[in-house]
């Protein structure tokens, strides 16, 4: 919804290059005039105005459709909440057809054999962009212990699970196959992940095994109509999107597409043992 232009925006315009005032002129569109409110004028923290504008365009990049379909989506989760409306109305659980499988049975046998070639053809995703101040831990969640005898840390324990799956998987198959895994991480947890993974030598993972996404931060919202929370005067406050990102940071970098190639290119016949 468009605003009327505050005085910070119209007193300023002249300060800007075209490119700037079209950055400028996407907050005024979409509920963000309040950003202007204590701008000084013309010739005053003139840097820190085009900061601003930079971060604009930056955050433009980051959300499909920008800005403008985060605010407007935004808009409409924010009504939807403080109406208190469910979107899983009308919807009824029902339980998947399949088979009931006993231990040690003929059938479980069965199964587990073509469920290990079938693994051969499975790729893993890995949501790892929080930190574990939440459990009193100053690092990164995935590199919290599971237990202390050995101080395993979650991610070693979860690609672990990974390479024996793989092995499983190869024997079952007749030839080497690499299972491989994507991480989404964020700007507190991305530079700490590799380091993890650097220094455990990828857990016995191959670099070629593993993608790793980042996900980038979006505007911090004050109220339920969707303004742009401020650090400061000229900085938006950004916050991690969630984990739904996941879909979306995959499509942008090819992920499925890579996991679709991978067992062709890596995949080489070798003699199984019995």
């Amino acid at each position: 919804m468009a605003q009327e232009n505050p005085e910070g925006f119209t007193k300023n315009l002249e300060v800007f290059s075209d490119e700037e005032k079209k950055w400028a002129q996407l907050l005024l569109d979409n509920g963000q005039g309040h950003i202007f409110n204590d701008w000084p004028g013309p010739g005053t923290e003139d840097e820190g105005k085009r900061k601003l504008l930079k971060q604009v365009e930056k955050l433009d990049g980051i959300y499909p459709g920008g800005i403008a379909a985060y605010y407007k989506n935004s808009i409409a989760l924010l009504a939807a909440s403080l109406k208190g409306e469910n979107p899983y109305d009308g919807w009824n659980p029902e339980i998947p057809s399949g088979e009931r499988l006993q231990f040690n049975t003929d059938a479980f046998t069965k199964y587990e054999q073509l469920g290990n070639v079938e693994a051969g053809y499975a790729g893993f995703v890995l949501v790892a962009g929080g930190l574990g101040e939440r459990l009193g831990y100053p690092g990164i969640k995935v590199e919290l212990p599971i237990e202390l005898q050995t101080e395993t840390c979650f991610l070693g324990w979860y690609i672990s699970y990974i390479l024996a799956l793989q092995e499983r998987a190869s024997m079952a198959q007749g030839k080497t196959v690499e299972l491989p895994l994507a991480i989404m991480t964020s700007g507190d947890t991305h530079e700490k992940t590799i380091a993890l993974l650097d220094r455990n030598s990828w857990f016995g993972m191959s670099k070629e095994q593993l993608t790793i996404v980042k996900q980038e931060k979006i505007p911090a919202l004050i109220n339920n109509e969707a303004q742009f929370a401020m650090s400061d005067k000229y900085t938006i406050s950004t916050k991690p999107h969630g984990h739904g990102d996941v879909h979306q940071l995959m499509y942008q970098n090819k992920v499925a597409e890579r996991l679709l190639g991978f067992e062709g290119r890596l995949g080489r016949e070798v003699a199984v043992q019995q």
